[in-house]
């Protein structure tokens, strides 16, 4: 019996990378995973990957910078496996790289819409779900670009 036995964990930016490696080893641990991105062909392939190794999981397409999106990716969760225990936030995108002066405010825009509101958005969703049920865990991911700056990456470090 794996660690996270029984638990439903949402891993968001879950189709490739960092998130796909945190799904994965969710299922094999035993938690029932929804794997969340906009890739929809990587993340349902991962689903695929993950119910074939006799893991439990369902991918939902989500704009985690959309409040509906985050929305009916938690009812979607509730609806299909009856709560939540476990929210990684880790979609996130660079954007563009450009000196700030000639950065375009809607790429800005996106690239906070995605890195700080969809995480605000997640933990908000989640708290609404883990709070009356006792409890449960939020990971949020970072860069260590939160920690140096990289040039002409302005509005993700």
């Amino acid at each position: 019996m794996g660690v996270l036995q029984n638990k439903v964990a949402i891993v968001t930016g879950a189709a490739n990378g960092i998130g796909k490696a945190i799904a994965q080893r969710f299922a094999a641990e035993g938690a029932r995973v929804v794997v969340s991105d906009l890739d929809a062909a990587h993340g349902e392939a991962l689903v695929q990957a993950i119910t074939a190794g006799g893991g439990h999981a369902i991918f939902v397409r989500a704009d985690v910078s959309l409040n509906t999106a985050v929305r009916t990716l938690f009812a979607r969760t509730i609806e299909t496996y009856g709560g939540v225990h476990i929210l990684v936030n880790n979609a996130g995108i660079e954007g563009d790289s450009a000196p700030i002066g000639e950065y375009d405010l809607a790429q800005f825009d996106h690239v906070l819409g995605v890195n700080v509101r969809g995480v605000f958005l997640g933990m908000r969703a989640a708290l609404a779900h883990m709070v009356p049920a006792g409890g449960g865990v939020i990971l949020n991911m970072a860069s260590v670009a939160g920690l140096k700056g990289f040039t002409n990456l302005a509005p993700y470090t």
